[in-house]
């Protein structure tokens, strides 16, 4: 019964650690449909507030970003597969262990069968054939019925 209920446990504990990778939230890009932007020349007046950039600034800036993601990515993919890994890895040696589980109780079950075996044969073949017992339980008896009258007559003759 043991064996079931720490199975039982272990495969709820496994469900909850592998169940997380599943349900995560997966990785956006962030929306930049809404941002404005327009080239000026020097000496134009911008048509709108905000931070005057140079082409190639703006080209390292987005390329940063889209390195960041990818990196995130890339970190998001292997921790994902680190963990499917270690979920594999404890679910193989809960199979290791309930295998051994089920090999002892085996074992154990096979013991027990033996030991019954060979209790049932020494009662089935009595040991002392029935003749023999019948003659002990009677020789037995008329023994104790002579002690018992002997010494009830001692006991009498003596208080007298």
């Amino acid at each position: 019964m043991l064996p079931k209920i720490i199975s039982f446990v272990l495969t709820i504990l496994f469900i909850n650690l592998c169940g997380g990778a599943v349900l995560a939230d997966p990785i956006e890009p962030p929306n930049v449909s809404s941002e404005k932007f327009t080239f000026l020349q020097s000496g134009m007046v911008a048509p709108f507030d905000g931070i005057l950039l140079m082409p190639e600034a703006m080209s390292k800036i987005l390329a940063d970003s889209e390195f960041a993601l990818k990196q995130m990515e890339l970190e998001h993919k292997y921790k994902t597969m680190e963990f499917e890994a270690m979920c594999s890895m404890e679910k193989d040696k809960l199979h290791v262990s309930l295998d051994i589980e089920k090999r002892l109780c085996s074992d154990r079950l096979a013991l027990k069968e033996e030991k019954y075996d060979k209790l049932l044969d020494v009662a089935q073949e009595g040991g002392v054939d029935t003749l023999e017992r019948v003659l002990w339980g009677g020789g037995g008896l008329i023994v104790g019925i002579l002690v018992t009258a002997g010494t009830t007559y001692i006991i009498l003759e003596t208080t007298k």
